[in-house]
């Protein structure tokens, strides 16, 4: 019985305290020259978010993609937003099931509002870390249940 517990108390030592995640962001640094709007992409890791999908929206037509591209191996990509449609401009980097950020960028009708541009960062746990976290609670609900079946003696 006392093996049992011991057991328990390193599943729980092991599982049930925070940890750092093994997961990773991605940071977008950006500029204009002149009416060109530019950024680079790159992981929290330094590394650039090479062939990352692009998507560019207009503030005509929010939901259809104005511009689709891809960064090139630094993680860049340039555009133009055109200054005949006026509003705020929606580039997507990366795909929003793992990891993207969203850039907001204001246009009006002398170009590019610098310094209202917004940015939101989508950083979604990778899938096996879902996984890892569901099987680490079913295995742990199942030795609970051993350890107060074994107690009280139902089995």
């Amino acid at each position: 019985m006392k093996k049992l517990f011991l057991l328990l108390a390193l599943v729980v030592s092991l599982v049930g305290f925070p940890r750092t995640a093994f997961a990773h962001g991605v940071q977008t640094d950006y500029s204009t020259l002149l009416s060109q709007f530019q950024f680079t992409s790159e992981y929290s890791s330094g590394e650039p978010f090479a062939g990352a999908p692009v998507l560019v929206y207009s503030p005509a037509n929010p939901d259809v993609p104005w511009i689709e591209g891809t960064t090139d191996e630094s993680g860049s990509f340039a555009f133009q937003p055109d200054p005949a449609i006026q509003g705020d401009w929606r580039v997507r980097i990366g795909d929003v099931g793992d990891h993207a950020d969203i850039l907001t960028i204001p246009v009006n009708q002398t170009g590019i509002e610098f310094d209202l541009i917004s940015q939101q960062s989508i950083n979604a746990p990778h899938w096996w870390m879902r996984q890892v976290g569901v099987a680490t609670a079913a295995f742990s609900t199942g030795l609970g249940s051993v350890v107060l079946f074994r107690r009280n003696r139902w089995f």
